[in-house]
């Protein structure tokens, strides 16, 4: 028996059910254990007859009170799981009573009842349980408009144990819930490697004459480091000013000629009433090759989104911008031009642990070259599932079909490309400021002119520092 608790505690809980099988059950620990051991496993039939027998011997036992509640909540037996988490509060339990409690409210959503349970096992000792019941405190002040005090609770439980997970987090909602009424800000440090088997993004076969790249179908290495910044102002009023940088470098081990900088700046205002809201950013891009500019763009983009829902957002949107290129080998290569977009995103939460983001697009771009002018559309679609409190696992998918408007000045005929992408991440957590991630990607673009399709595979594995 005394194995049977060993495995118990160090949370070997099917090896501890196994060992079981060889002790008595008159064994007096025999009921509890197997009890908690099948409550660990989520098995809710098979344990709470043995809970229940349990109880006779350990009438005010906190793990063997918190089980029975759980399980009652999880039938749905409401009255039930009351009853044994107010003899949790009643028996000198009253911080883990009232997180119980506050969560049989939230589970019937009545989010106004289990405020003030949650706001009570806040101020426990128990630090775990404080954080979770902040944060749960924090998502109904959030749902319910109030950002300030979603905040207030969420930096309260973060102070309780910055590197904890739960303390994780309540930093990702403290981070969303100001953004429509306080103050925010927010800075991403990156280094990862990547390997890319196609760095020159042509066919293997090899440079044909007058293709504007010099190099063909070679792998490399590249390290990147990555800076993102963010901060957000409220006006008050619903009013909203918001800014963004985002900085990307990266440095080819070997084919230096592509060494790539991205500098991408955002600036705007917004405003929401209840659900509903608009943004109207202005946003500068600078792409750098080699060192040399190659392309920069200047593009307001306007939108308006709803909120139909708590977990969802819809935000829909123009882009309306201007491509400056200011290294032209020729007339025809120039990129440079008008450009507009109008496109749908969506963000959505289909269950606690997965997100979804999505992109359709769709427009032109009237650029100066008669080799890029051309009609675009795009589609993007990104699943995460968190699978526990570290481990975080997303899988992601984008089409893109660009249709030209022009003969090509040296094939002779008109271009059409589609482009495929896939990839899938997989992110280990840390603490509240580290993460390790590493991700595979899969592109495969078909032109009808042979030299403008290929494939590539980049692999990659980096460590971002969030703050």
């Amino acid at each position: 028996m005394q194995q049977v608790i060993e495995q118990y505690q160090q949370q070997y809980f099917e090896l501890a059910l196994e060992r079981l099988e060889s002790v008595s059950p008159s064994e007096p620990d025999y009921a509890y254990y197997r009890g908690l051991i099948h409550y660990q496993l989520f098995d809710f039939g098979q344990a709470l007859p043995w809970l229940m027998d349990a109880q006779q011997r350990r009438p005010t036992d906190k793990a063997l009170l918190q089980a029975l509640t759980d399980i009652y909540r999880a039938n749905q037996q409401w009255q039930a799981a009351i009853g044994y988490a107010q003899q949790l509060v009643a028996s000198g339990q009253p911080q883990l009573g009232h997180f119980l409690l506050g969560k049989i409210e939230h589970s019937q959503s009545r989010y106004d009842q289990a405020l003030p349970h949650f706001m009570l096992a806040a101020d426990g000792v128990d630090q775990r349980v404080a954080q979770q019941a902040a944060l749960a405190a924090a998502e109904i002040h959030y749902q319910n408009g109030r950002s300030e005090q979603a905040q207030a609770i969420a930096q309260r439980g973060i102070q309780l144990n910055p590197d904890s997970f739960d303390a994780y987090s309540l930093s990702q909602l403290k981070h969303t819930a100001p953004v429509s009424e306080s103050n925010n800000f927010s800075l991403s440090l990156g280094y990862r490697l990547e390997y890319d088997d196609n760095v020159a993004l042509v066919p293997e076969f090899g440079q044909v004459p007058g293709a504007p790249v010099v190099v063909s179908g070679q792998a490399d290495a590249r390290q990147v480091l990555t800076a993102d910044v963010s901060y957000y102002k409220s006006l008050g009023s619903g009013l909203l000013l918001f800014s963004e940088a985002h900085l990307a470098h990266n440095r080819q081990l070997d084919l230096n000629q592509f060494d790539q900088t991205s500098i991408n700046l955002v600036a705007g205002i917004g405003g929401s009433w209840g659900r509903f809201g608009w943004r109207l950013p202005l946003e500068y891009d600078l792409q750098r090759f080699d060192g040399e500019k190659f392309l920069s763009s200047l593009s307001l983009l306007p939108g308006i989104y709803y909120r139909p829902t708590d977990q969802w957002l819809l935000h829909l949107f123009a882009r309306l911008g201007d491509v400056d290129d200011q290294q032209i080998n020729r007339p025809a290569e120039d990129q440079g031009g008008d450009l507009s977009r109008i496109g749908l995103f969506v963000y959505g939460k289909p269950t606690d642990k997965l997100t979804l983001r999505a992109i359709v697009e769709a427009g032109n771009n009237d650029a100066d070259g008669v080799n890029w002018e051309r009609d675009e559309t795009r589609a993007y679609a990104y699943l995460e599932y968190q699978m526990n409190s570290r481990w975080t696992a997303g899988a992601g998918v984008q089409y893109q079909q660009l249709e030209f408007d022009n003969i090509h000045d040296v094939f002779l005929i008109r271009r059409d490309d589609e482009i495929k992408q896939a990839f899938v991440s997989l992110a280990y957590q840390f603490n509240n400021h580290w993460e390790l991630r590493a991700q595979a990607s899969r592109v495969e673009q078909e032109s009808n002119i042979d030299t403008f399709s290929h494939d590539r595979n980049v692999l990659s594995l980096g460590m971002t520092w969030e703050y």
